[in-house]
């Protein structure tokens, strides 16, 4: 047996109007790609007069349905039979990786077909196995990085940035983050740094974090860009603000946390933010290779950027209301001076290894520092690398990835994951 779609029959779509809003902009993309394969659906405020129901544990009643247990989060079920189609999530999100699930799978839809060129045939009739489905993601959050952007933002763009940087200038469309985020959302992919050393103060990039933010995805920002602030945008506010405009939590710790809780006030309206936390120097350098005011020795450096992690940590909690999500990235120094334990982190921060950019691989400090059995540890990966020039270097091998990403799951390594996509297109 089998449910059928037919361009002369009528189909129907439930949703509660107490869903979250990004549930809302995913039940469209349902509608979109139905009406892709087959018919044109509607909308309806009555479960008994609609073939198709989408719904979320907590928002309606679902006693009338016979659902499995759902203990996890961002679970889902997906059920086909003759008469009707359920999706069930256990939480807003899982309700939208049953919305894509049921669009990959039973309709067809491939989850890149807005970059890969994939045709989409309309049939007069379509029909579908009756079938369930029921999964979560292993790994709370899952990321991309859009990072080094310039293919995006030649190909595409709306407005600059006021960056001393060739490639970064141009701030990518709208309309093509929204495809990115759609294409994400359809990977199961529940946060992205939307850009490489976004500015939130510039309203053309505060725009693309909306576009994110809007889709109840959770934004982040680049590993030294702390409270999402980069020195580009650290060395502007500290100007027009009369500050000393030495970049030196030694000798200008004023002016630094001035800027951190201007940047942190404009990050903190927007409900899911991922934090970034850290004191590295200009140019994804130590600290004290570009601020000489820092001390020589690894107790004092380690206790610097102590502080300066914790105070950040601290106008976080001022600002934000509920849970308060933050990552370090563990990257050369900073995995050095906690292995010598003389740089702390808050409890409920996660730590984040990178690989090595140039090997993609993991180096020493993946595997010297000791994982706590109560600490949350993440992984951050190139999926393809460049150095120099534009962005046309070769993606990673898969079974590279694959490779490092199972030593993730083996060493604890498994709550936070971004990858490196760069322009998108090319690593899909």
């Amino acid at each position: 047996m089998a449910f059928i779609f037919n361009q002369n029959s009528q189909c129907n779509i439930y949703f509660s109007s107490k869903e979250k809003s990004w549930v809302k902009l995913a039940i469209k993309d349902l509608a979109k790609d139905i009406e892709k394969v087959c018919c044109k659906p509607s909308f309806c405020d009555d479960v008994s007069r609609a073939q198709i129901v989408v719904a979320t544990v907590g928002v309606v009643d679902l006693t009338l349905f016979d659902l499995p247990q759902m203990n996890n989060e961002q679970q889902y079920y997906v059920k086909v039979s003759d008469k009707q189609i359920v999706i069930v999530g256990n939480d807003d999100m899982g309700t939208m990786w049953g919305i894509y699930t049921f669009c990959e799978r039973c309709l067809g839809i491939s989850p890149q077909y807005l970059f890969d060129g994939s045709e989409i045939v309309c049939n007069v009739s379509f029909a579908l196995q009756n079938c369930e489905i029921t999964d979560f993601p292993k790994t709370k959050f899952r990321g991309w990085f859009i990072n080094d952007e310039d293919l995006l933002g030649g190909y595409k763009w709306k407005g600059e940035r006021d960056i001393d940087y060739h490639f970064y200038k141009r701030v990518i469309s709208p309309s093509m983050m929204e495809n990115i985020v759609e294409t994400a959302l359809r990977f199961k992919v529940n946060l992205i740094i939307p850009s490489t050393l976004i500015d939130i103060c510039n309203p053309v990039e505060e725009n693309i974090v909306k576009i994110v933010a809007k889709r109840g995805l959770f934004v982040s920002q680049h590993h030294i860009e702390p409270l999402g602030v980069s020195h580009f945008g650290m060395k502007t506010f500290l100007h027009q603000n009369g500050f000393d405009e030495e970049i030196s939590f030694v000798t200008n710790r004023q002016g630094m946390i001035a800027t951190w809780e201007h940047y942190a006030q404009r990050w903190a309206k927007y409900p899911r933010i991922f934090w970034q936390l850290g004191l590295r120097g200009a140019g994804d350098m130590p600290v004290w290779e570009s601020d000489k005011n820092v001390g020589a020795t690894d107790e004092e450096r380690g206790a610097l950027i102590s502080n300066a992690i914790q105070t950040q940590y601290d106008i976080i909690k001022k600002y934000t209301k509920g849970n308060v999500y933050s990552s370090m990235t563990v990257w050369m120094e900073n995995a050095n001076l906690l292995e010598k334990g003389v740089l702390t982190v808050p409890q409920d921060t996660t730590l984040v290894f990178a690989d090595i950019g140039a090997s993609q691989m993991f180096g020493e400090d993946f595997f010297a520092l000791s994982r706590q059995a109560n600490k949350r540890y993440g992984v951050y990966y190139h999926a393809g690398y460049w150095n120099v020039g534009p962005h046309l270097a070769e993606g990673v091998l898969p079974q590279k990835m694959d490779y490092c990403y199972q030593l993730c799951r083996q060493t604890q390594v498994d709550y936070y994951s971004v990858l490196n996509v760069g322009n998108v297109k090319e690593f899909l």
